[in-house]
């Protein structure tokens, strides 16, 4: 559920691109990162977590305050590694208002099912359904030309699994088509539901950037900027010198509140362990 903070006077929703190893959730994201402006997005973070990483990064998707004055902000997360635990996807879901459900087509379509059924046992645990939060199916096809599944398959497996309203979006991650499709839709999807709140005064249609003059100018450049990027998702792995030292995050116990991050870690050195709280926070000016 969104996040209010009036003292800021600032909106803050929570987005995740969800799926299995594989399904391009990671390249997903930078790629969108890399569209977005810089003056309209914070920076790009990643948090190792036991064998697998949190990547997150937070952008505002209009360039004005809305009617209120509140200025609104997205905080993008996801998982990225071959081994994400079902406690850290649990963590990452937690508080979402709106999911990217990612699948390879190329694949087999037994993955997406697979993705799914995590996804509503997740959700279930937090007394939500899919149909319960917005959600986008982003089918992507760079790997392999027609796919190995039809795109009906993929739109029969969500009715019968419980997302009868979910729309579905073509994406190819080698050339970026489709990709920023998938995250105008649902954010435009998050910022609706946003809208119709009892506890905000906020006009129920707001518009989005680029669809009319009014809207202001667009909120993404026309070009990737790969100098933006993280050269290696892997390399944000801590290093230490000491053979018995090491530093591991409780994964379990990461925590989000307003447009900051708390990641607690266990630093051991010399026999001794130790909590270390950071708090990581996107700022926009």
């Amino acid at each position: 559920m969104a996040i209010i903070n009036k003292a800021k006077r600032e909106i803050n929703a929570k987005i995740v691109y969800f799926g299995n190893e594989g399904a391009g959730k990671s390249r997903a994201m930078q790629y969108a990162y890399g569209r977005i402006k810089p003056s309209l997005r914070g920076d790009f973070s990643r948090v190792a977590a036991g064998g697998a990483e949190l990547l997150f990064f937070g952008f505002m998707p209009l360039d004005r305050p809305l009617k209120n004055g509140y200025r609104l902000c997205l905080h993008i997360y996801t998982m990225h590694g071959t081994s994400v635990s079902q406690a850290a996807w649990r963590m990452t879901l937690k508080g979402a208002d709106g999911i990217v459900l990612m699948a390879d087509a190329s694949r087999d379509i037994a993955l997406l099912e697979k993705s799914m059924l995590q996804l509503k046992d997740i959700l279930g645990g937090y007394g939500m359904s899919v149909d319960e939060i917005p959600v986008v199916l982003q089918l992507d096809r760079s790997d392999a030309a027609g796919g190995s599944f039809d795109v009906s398959e993929a739109e029969r497996l969500c009715l019968t699994r419980g997302g009868s309203g979910i729309p579905r979006i073509l994406s190819d991650l080698s050339s970026g088509e489709g990709v920023l499709d998938s995250l105008i839709t649902l954010s435009k999807m998050v910022i609706q539901k946003i809208a119709v709140r009892d506890d905000l005064s906020l006009p129920e249609e707001i518009s989005y950037p680029g669809e009319d003059e009014a809207a202001g100018p667009d909120i993404f450049q026309k070009s990737l900027e790969p100098s933006a990027l993280p050269d290696s998702l892997s390399a944000s792995r801590l290093p230490m010198s000491d053979g018995d030292a090491g530093i591991s995050v409780i994964s379990e116990d990461i925590r989000q509140s307003g447009d900051s991050v708390e990641i607690p870690f266990e630093v051991s050195a010399g026999g001794e362990k130790r909590r270390l709280l950071i708090t990581v926070a996107a700022k926009f000016e």
